[in-house]
């Protein structure tokens, strides 16, 4: 916004900041859970990553090759993989509590808008989603901070 809007200094300018603010949240961790440090930092490494990508559609476009069938295609590539970093953000707190086997148990009460009974999950073993998304989203709820 305020370095040549629209130009490839204003991107590379958003990803040093974005990467300074990462190191700063890997070195001081401020957030009151691990999973959410976690969370902010792979978020703001995929932020970082979709800049990047940025600079290099912006470079393609420079040298002209844009326009080209090899520069279309790498075009489409970086698309894509732009979608695929973003998405892979949503995904993290589902595939962290995986990896942490912190999916032990949990018990809930009722759904407001399915008026569900108290359901246990136990693992993956039910094939109820919903249930293992409202389960994930008490214990964010529920996590002590200080």
């Amino acid at each position: 916004m305020f370095v040549y809007p629209g130009s490839p200094a204003q991107l590379a300018c958003g990803a040093i900041v974005c990467f300074l603010f990462l190191l700063l949240n890997i070195g001081f961790a401020p957030y009151c859970t691990d999973n959410l440090n976690s969370l902010a930092s792979f978020s703001l490494i995929c932020q970082f990553l979709t800049l990047f990508v940025g600079i290099m559609i912006s470079l393609l476009a420079a040298q002209g090759e844009a326009n080209s069938k090899v520069g279309q295609h790498d075009k489409n590539v970086l698309s894509v993989l732009i979608v695929v970093v973003n998405c892979t953000t949503v995904a993290w707190p589902l595939v962290r509590k995986i990896l942490t086997n912190r999916h032990k148990v949990c018990v809930f009460q009722s759904v407001s808008m399915f008026a569900l009974p108290s359901v246990v999950v136990s693992g993956f073993r039910s094939t109820d989603f919903w249930a293992v998304c409202v389960c994930m989203v008490r214990t964010m709820r529920t996590s002590p901070c200080i």
